[in-house]
């Protein structure tokens, strides 16, 4: 099985790769979330994934501390699931956390490659390895539905050879529905991946994503139905229901990618090279040059969104490309693809999950740790 790509050493942010046109205009309510109705008393270094549990109990991964928690919000408790390691009840990258039927999570251990499942009460019980043809596109997405079926992309075709280093890919790749009870997989959709391009490193030609570059994003309902925020036009689509259904373009400004922009990811780039090591055996005395990643390509424009989730009863959330001077902006569609909202949370927060009433979000403080805060949903 593949190893994960290096897409998911830098936020990957879409981009719109057409001319701004003149769009049927959509003036759509617009909320500024407030205080939280309560907020957890011990903090998390970096807040993964959250699930709500029937009971409003919670399950938090924290991919920075490398633990998995219990939390219990009303009662103020906090309880570790397993711990980190290579047995049949323990994990090594704590990521998504995905709801099987009646409350048993799967936990994405995409450091091992495999899931780890966790029972009601917040015991391990045991791995489930992950199936041969999950993919890494899309950053690793993964969600599942209330019966359990789990979705992700599919394995990247092996479209991108050697040939120029100015050739720019951009693949459409699988998103498939892994149903175990019946030990099969199917295609639900097709979606666009953000574009690779070519590069010149060394001697050697390498293929590297293009940073800011655009990409489709998706999520899973409850019920199943797969909505999709398409990068070419800025629309959504539901698929898996009666029929799909699909909303109008939604209008929106361009945003420039600036010097400041590329200075960022080129510095996280470096900073993955800088934790690189040479593997083999090295003369005593020789000094090792410092590793450089080489220079990734980047886009003129950012896309309109930067990702999508959706809510337990189906509405899907789209965070907006904007400059940093307020909170992140949501537009919020229904279930027919129709822009019905839009939600700008509070500075210095990010929307960590969502409840089956409520939303939970991830506020940063001074130190870099992070609160996490219970919202009534708009």
């Amino acid at each position: 099985m593949p190893l994960p790509s290096g897409r998911s050493i830098v936020p990957l942010v879409a981009f719109a790769v057409f001319s701004p046109i003149a769009l049927a205009a959509q003036q759509p309510q617009k909320v500024k979330l407030g205080a939280p109705e309560t907020e957890f008393s011990e903090s998390f270094d970096h807040i993964t994934a959250l699930r709500e549990l029937s009971d409003g109990r919670l399950i938090v991964s924290d991919a920075a501390a490398k633990t998995i928690s219990l939390v219990d919000m009303k009662r103020k408790s906090v309880t570790a699931i397993g711990r980190e390691g290579q047995g049949p009840k323990e994990f090594s990258m704590p990521g998504a956390l995905l709801p099987m039927p009646g409350d048993t999570t799967f936990m994405a251990d995409f450091g091992q490659q495999r899931f780890l499942r966790i029972a009601p009460n917040g015991t391990p019980v045991d791995v489930v390895l992950f199936p041969s043809w999950l993919g890494f596109g899309g950053g690793g997405a993964i969600a599942a539905d209330r019966n359990g079926r789990i979705y992700a992309i599919g394995q990247k075709p092996p479209t991108l050879g050697a040939a120029t280093a100015t050739k720019v890919d951009q693949d459409t790749l699988p998103l498939l529905r892994w149903d175990r009870t019946r030990k099969s997989a199917d295609t639900v959709a097709w979606v666009v991946d953000a574009p690779m391009k070519r590069v010149q490193a060394g001697n050697a030609i390498t293929v590297m994503p293009v940073a800011f570059g655009g990409q489709d994003m998706w999520s899973v309902a409850a019920d199943g139905r797969l909505g999709i925020a398409r990068v070419a036009d800025y629309h959504v689509e539901w698929l898996g229901g009666a029929k799909r259904v699909a909303g109008a373009p939604v209008a929106y400004d361009r945003i420039k990618v600036t010097s400041a922009d590329k200075d960022e990811i080129r510095k996280q780039y470096q900073d993955v090279a800088n934790k690189m090591t040479i593997v083999g055996p090295v003369p005593s005395g020789t000094k090792l040059p410092k590793f450089q990643m080489p220079v990734p390509e980047f886009a003129e424009y950012k896309a309109p969104f930067i990702s999508a989730r959706a809510t337990p009863d189906g509405q899907l959330w789209v965070q907006r490309t904007k400059n940093a001077s307020t909170g992140a902006l949501y537009d919020v569609f229904d279930g027919q693809g129709r822009l019905i909202r839009q939600v700008e949370l509070p500075k210095k927060t990010r929307l960590a999950g969502f409840g089956a009433r409520s939303m939970y979000l991830a506020r940063a403080d001074e130190d870099g740790l992070e609160w996490l805060g219970r919202y009534p949903r708009p």
